[in-house]
């Protein structure tokens, strides 16, 4: 064989190679699973919306919202309702709030207040949250200082 025909078919050899290393390349990159940009999105504003809602939610305690029956728990606790105080109407609404969404989408979560003593009773709790969490925090102001309402959603 002629040295010109010898170096034709090492370029066609290089050729061969680097078209299958592209094949492989593109099956790798085709194969990866999709990210679901909207479906992330949705997931990410969950906890958010979910804390909204529930603190906007009327209660039958002369029709005060969760805020304001936090606030009330928090600072004078003088609201008769009938569930009790505005500390016990207050768990008695988001208890069932939880339970009517979270639980029954089965998604385990923490849920809990900090800011004054009586209000950091009311916490809840449903799964295994020992891996990634999204999570959102609202601030709820009262006279003595913010209560920071926190809702942790576990994947």
């Amino acid at each position: 064989m002629a040295r010109g025909q010898m170096e034709i078919l090492g370029l066609a050899i290089i050729v061969v190679l680097i078209m299958l290393g592209v094949l492989f390349a593109v099956m790798f990159v085709l194969r990866a699973p999709a990210s679901n940009v909207a479906q992330e999105y949705k997931e990410s504003q969950l906890a958010a919306s979910l804390i909204t809602a529930m603190l906007g939610t009327t209660t039958p305690c002369n029709d005060a919202s969760v805020t304001e029956l936090l606030q009330d728990c928090a600072v004078l606790n003088r609201l008769e309702c009938p569930a009790g105080d505005s500390c016990a109407q207050a768990q008695d609404a988001i208890g069932q709030m939880l339970a009517g969404t979270l639980e029954t989408w089965k998604r385990s979560y923490q849920f809990s207040i900090t800011g004054a003593y009586n209000v950091e009773q009311l916490t809840f709790a449903s799964g295994d949250c020992s891996g990634e969490r999204e999570s959102s925090t609202n601030p709820v102001p009262t006279p003595g200082g913010a209560l920071q309402v926190r809702l942790d959603l576990c994947r």
